[in-house]
């Protein structure tokens, strides 16, 4: 109403997109998608960087990845960053640094370049004191730091020990800001990622005693993180493949309908067209396919799951599909397909900076045939980019204090949030 008396100010694209998160909330998918729109574009007329950074984190934390890929918003997340540094709104120019870390996550980004640049952005956010962003970002950085073989071991930092402290490697942040903190609330969003990287992680190394934890704290993930925030997806998707899992191992029911409840909750995003649920149902349903007789039928499922995720630059979760596919060959006794589906993962693995997790892969199939890829060496200089997408510019630190953007090919560009997005390449692009 302020707006429609007294004109747009530099607080309207913000609210725009805040009201656009609420009518997603409340169903209305597309007038939440459209006021996303909106607002970004208001914030672009207005040319206020302030609004920019605080409209941009909103529209592609909550708002468009409902109709574009994930990969469209790591850009505009870096250069809504750097905006919010140059005008001093620490608090939004920090929470893009979040939403960043969750978007690199999601987009399989490699693992390694990723450890270095979490490590400076949290020096950077401390010293600007911003303490709930860090523990926000400390678990995903925790996550890279297990994965890529850089920690004591492979639940390190989400395990206790017998004093009941969390094993510590590298922040301390880890157990100061979210064991201490947030987990003795059992509330948050910052508790909500710890959980939610355990739970990835629980299910990458098979750990059932894990991941049955999980659902004494999923409905309350699920309303911490609401239906609007992307990482909802992935939430998803791992709530149904541990459930897989865990009734793979225990043969009890109440597994089986939460994994199907994941499958009608991930159909039901795609039917109001959410693209980004594509291939994650696809690893679902061959998931669902799996415990099927026909052994023909349950690989052609497993199949289409890897090439939808290739075709997506998914790397992380082809080499979790490429690695399930070959367990359930083993099992079907189909030696020569899960000898090729374990190396298959094992390269992927390999190639999104995964190390840890393909050295496990070769010690447990160690008898089995790895040639092309026992020897093979991570080179993290190479892997900067997968298929298109490309990690965050440390020299952007360089140039904070330029009015202006420069994009990686030095051409000056305007401030302009959707401009900087739509002309860099994605693999949308690719």
């Amino acid at each position: 109403l302020t707006t429609l008396e007294h004109g747009i100010s530099d607080y309207a694209p913000y609210s725009f997109a805040c009201f656009g998160m609420l009518l997603i909330q409340i169903g209305d998918v597309e007038r939440g998608y459209q006021f996303g729109d909106l607002s970004l574009q208001l914030a672009e007329n207005l040319q206020s960087k302030r609004a920019l950074a605080r409209t941009a984190f909103i529209v592609f934390t909550f708002l468009s990845w409902i109709r574009k890929p994930l990969t469209d918003g790591i850009e505009p997340m870096l250069n809504a960053h750097r905006m919010g540094l140059q005008v001093g709104d620490l608090e939004y120019s920090s929470m893009c640094l979040c939403t960043y870390s969750n978007l690199y996550f999601a987009v399989g980004l490699p693992l390694g370049p990723f450890v270095d640049d979490m490590k400076q952005f949290i020096e950077q956010l401390e010293l600007y004191h911003q303490n709930q962003p860090i523990a926000l970002m400390v678990c995903f950085y925790q996550l890279a730091l297990n994965l890529t073989g850089k920690s004591n071991s492979f639940l390190s930092g989400f395990r206790y020990d017998d004093d009941g402290e969390a094993m510590q490697i590298e922040n301390f942040y880890l157990r100061f800001m979210v064991v201490d903190e947030v987990e003795g609330t059992g509330q948050g969003v910052t508790f909500g990622n710890l959980k939610f990287v355990t739970l990835v992680l629980a299910y990458i190394s098979q750990d059932v005693d894990e991941l049955d934890g999980w659902f004494e704290v999923e409905q309350l993930m699920r309303r911490v993180h609401q239906n609007t925030h992307f990482i909802n997806l992935y939430m998803i998707l791992f709530s149904g493949l541990a459930a897989f899992t865990l009734y793979r191992a225990k043969r009890k029911r109440k597994y089986y309908r939460k994994a199907m409840s994941s499958i009608s909750l991930m159909k039901k995003i795609s039917k109001k067209g959410g693209i980004n649920t594509i291939p994650l149902l696809h690893l679902l349903l061959a998931e669902k396919g799996s415990f099927g007789k026909n052994v023909e039928s349950i690989k052609k499922t497993y199949d289409s799951a890897i090439t939808t995720f290739a075709r997506f630059g998914l790397i992380h979760l082809e080499a979790i599909a490429c690695e399930r596919a070959g367990d359930v060959m083993a099992t079907n006794n189909q030696k020569f397909w899960s000898v090729d589906y374990y190396e298959r993962s094992i390269q992927r693995y390999t190639e999104w900076g995964a190390i840890a997790k393909a050295e496990i892969m070769r010690g447990k199939h160690a008898n089995d045939s790895y040639s092309q890829f026992s020897e093979r060496k991570h080179t993290e200089s190479v892997l900067v980019s997968v298929r298109g997408k490309r990690r965050y510019d440390p020299s952007m630190w360089d140039s904070i204090e330029k009015a202006d953007i420069v994009n990686h090919h030095g051409r000056r560009k305007s401030t302009n949030i959707v401009t900087a997005s739509s002309t860099l390449p994605s693999a949308a692009n690719t």
